[in-house]
């Protein structure tokens, strides 16, 4: 079904061509009567190839009248549009001519979809071309603003209101199909912004001189992800991560985006593989009412760390050691094992060595 349609799609530029070439058959007269003097042509074929030029002088302005009306297949394919329950750009704008300030965005993949998600929940305009009637389908039962239309052609740029956008994001995966969407929107709108992606890093140039405005190379943002992972799972640092990936990035394409790395856990980091993480509730009647982590000595006898305290509804990062507990605080201690079963006791006297170490 997708040859099918994407076949059928491009009727209208094959009809275009069509046209142009047949207006080449009128030399054809003159071409046949060479050819039959000089014997290259034998005469049972003259009869047809008259025939045919005759036919194509018949056809032209029945196509020239017709050519503009099929640009892009988009009114010809209306009656298929229907049966295949899409619509084309050019059907479903019109009524929407107060679009303005908006992303026209070319490509509904699974970038195209997620960039249609972000839009959406930052409540931000936008009209998304596709000639894939499964993912346009798709895109409608989500509630996107997904259309048939080639955005190879002016014409769908047209109903797109590219003029009054404010960006154009191109995701298409065929390279040279988003190089000739680039050059239409030039002519359309040059001074709509471009954002798009490529596959490889060495192609990026060559389409900021063709007047894209910001290109992403998915080479690159590929190997950086590659690269913070294999870092962090080698446990180096957080700034060393940082500044191997500031590093891969000045030599290849820059990114204002910060850098994010999968979070650790200390049971992740070799060297802190026996940290505990515990947490004690003050009740009424706790040892620790209205004492301090200072006062319980927590520190320094126990060797457990609080690192943090939740009060109502409130999480303190970095509570105060020489505040006092209150009823309802959830206290958060680090430490060993060992640790854990000399600090929590301090909290609830019911909790002796032994119960406090098992497993929680």
């Amino acid at each position: 079904m997708r040859v099918f349609t994407g076949g059928v799609l491009t009727l209208g530029w094959q009809l275009v061509t069509d046209y142009w070439l047949l207006l080449q058959s009128r030399v054809d007269f003159v071409l046949v009567k060479l050819g039959r003097a000089s014997g290259v042509i034998a005469e049972d074929a003259v009869g047809p190839l008259l025939a045919a030029g005759i036919l194509s002088m018949f056809l032209t302005p029945l196509l020239a009248r017709a050519a503009p009306h099929v640009t892009a297949g988009e009114r010809l394919l209306a009656p298929l549009q229907r049966l295949l329950g899409v619509r084309s750009i050019d059907e479903a704008l019109p009524a929407q001519d107060h679009l303005r300030n908006h992303v026209v965005i070319v490509g509904y993949g699974l970038a195209g979809r997620l960039a249609c998600q972000a839009l959406a929940r930052c409540e931000l305009p936008c009209a998304a071309l596709e000639l894939n009637a499964e993912n346009v389908r798709r895109g409608r039962a989500l509630g996107h603003p997904v259309f048939y239309g080639d955005a190879t052609s002016e014409e769908a740029l047209g109903h797109a209101h590219l003029r009054d956008a404010r960006l154009l994001v191109l995701l298409m995966n065929d390279p040279q199909a988003a190089q000739r969407v680039l050059d239409t929107a030039r002519r359309v709108a040059p001074e709509v912004p471009v954002l798009m992606r490529t596959r490889y890093l060495a192609e990026r140039e060559g389409l900021l001189q063709l007047g894209a405005r910001d290109v992403v190379a998915e080479e690159v943002e590929g190997a950086v992800e590659v690269l913070a992972r294999m870092l962090r799972a080698t446990e180096q640092p957080r700034n060393v991560i940082d500044a191997c990936i500031s590093a891969a990035r000045d030599g290849a394409q820059s990114s204002r985006r910060t850098p994010t790395l999968p979070r650790g856990s200390l049971g992740g980091v070799r060297g802190v593989a026996e940290m505990k993480v515990e947490c004690a509730l003050v009740r009424e009647g706790s040892p620790a009412q209205g004492r301090s982590a200072v006062d319980l000595r927590l520190r320094s006898e126990t060797g457990a760390l609080m690192v943090g305290l939740r009060r109502g509804d409130r999480l303190l990062e970095s509570p105060d050691p020489t505040a006092p507990f209150e009823v309802g605080d959830v206290v958060y201690l680090a430490g060993t094992r060992e640790a854990m079963d000399r600090a929590l006791p301090r909290f609830d006297p019911a909790l002796d060595a032994a119960q406090a170490g098992s497993p929680r």
